[in-house]
């Protein structure tokens, strides 16, 4: 069976909200889910995640019975308050969280065979955000068999 993107999301969401239950519970951060209007207290951490599904590669097998491999990426963003030293330096705890939370994780998709299988997670300084906050972008490299439709 093939996972679906939008299964693939809920599988690695699944596996992210695992990750931030404690800061969550501690109150350090608000988790906006993508597409979601709300008016998040600025003092807190924003947790902003989207994931981008990459191409299909070539499979060994042709027609539409052969399986190949599916990349993508993860990206979450931790976006924080630019004047605070305290919550900045949370964030970057919790980007080091993350990347071992991720780390060769193997996300289980419901009800379903397919799992998204995570590589090496990595860091990135954004910098300043358009909204004049510091961002730290934690990126989760993923990929998925694909294909094997015929039969399904």
């Amino acid at each position: 069976m093939t996972a679906t993107p939008y299964e693939i999301r809920v599988a690695l969401e699944k596996k992210l909200f695992e990750a931030l239950q404690e800061p969550f519970a501690a109150g350090k951060l608000i988790i906006v889910q993508p597409g979601q209007d709300i008016s998040p207290d600025m003092r807190k951490i924003q947790v902003v995640h989207t994931v981008a599904p990459g191409i299909v590669q070539t499979g060994e097998l042709g027609g539409r019975g052969g399986y190949c491999p599916r990349q993508g990426a993860y990206t979450i963003l931790l976006s924080c308050p630019a004047d605070d030293t305290v919550i900045l330096a949370d964030a970057w705890g919790i980007s080091g969280s993350l990347e071992a939370a991720f780390f060769r994780a193997d996300c289980a998709i419901a009800d379903s065979r397919c799992r998204v299988m995570c590589e090496q997670p990595y860091t990135t300084n954004v910098g300043e955000t358009p909204d004049k906050r510091l961002g730290l972008s934690v990126t989760v490299p993923w990929w998925v068999w694909a294909g094997g439709y015929e039969g399904e």
